[in-house]
């Protein structure tokens, strides 16, 4: 472990005495000029993530961005953007496998994925 020297004037004498400051006090000191954590920086690392480890995810994001969330606060959101992601994957593949078991035109069933993803990405209600 090294130690930090920093040069402070004496009380007494005026001259100059050098104060040990240790690594973690220099660094705690330090301003933080981390960017703060937006709702878009956790849904890109979630659809990045190579597994869905919501710990890994949870920690790399708490070590990278500035947040007043707690670890546990971002891990319940990490989590339920994994659970929203593998939903919308097993919806996909049933409503792929059921228009492959029914014969239905691939161009039909394209139209049919493209219009209710469109609606649940933009809130946008047909009537």
């Amino acid at each position: 472990m090294t130690e930090a020297t920093v040069e402070a004037p004496g009380a007494s004498t005026g001259e100059a005495r050098v104060a040990d400051v240790s690594p973690v006090a220099a660094a705690s000191a330090a301003p933080d000029t981390r960017r703060s954590l937006r709702d878009a920086d956790i849904t890109y690392a979630v659809r990045l993530a190579p597994a869905p480890d919501a710990g890994a995810v949870a920690d790399a994001l708490n070590s990278s961005f500035r947040t007043t969330m707690t670890r546990e606060q971002l891990l319940y959101t990490v989590r339920l953007l994994f659970d929203l992601q593998r939903d919308t994957s097993v919806f996909l593949t049933e409503r792929i496998t059921v228009a492959r078991l029914t014969d239905q035109p691939s161009d039909e069933v394209l139209d049919e994925i493209l219009r209710l993803l469109r609606r649940f990405t933009t809130g946008v209600r047909r009537q």
